[in-house]
């Protein structure tokens, strides 16, 4: 996944609510977004533009996402952006 533009579908649980009885999950599509100002890669949240987790240039992000998220997977998608 190391570079820029893939579309990455994540699962993870909502945090906050985490004292809650039910604890929901939260699903998400984001891309993956290269910052050489930061030394960074963002993933930015499509539907919102928030970025999701940011993961240092040497770290895998395949490894991060494993350790910071309950499932993921890399979808074929074509973004279509309008004004």
């Amino acid at each position: 996944i190391i570079g820029s533009g893939d579309v990455i579908k994540i699962l993870f649980s909502d945090t906050e609510n985490e004292e809650a009885l039910v604890v929901e999950i939260q699903e998400c599509y984001v891309i993956v977004v290269y910052d050489p100002g930061v030394c960074k890669y963002h993933l930015v949240n499509l539907e919102s533009g928030s970025i999701v987790i940011s993961i240092d240039f040497d770290r895998d992000i395949c490894d991060e996402l494993n350790a910071r998220v309950d499932d993921w997977e890399v979808v074929d998608a074509k973004l279509s952006v309008s004004k």
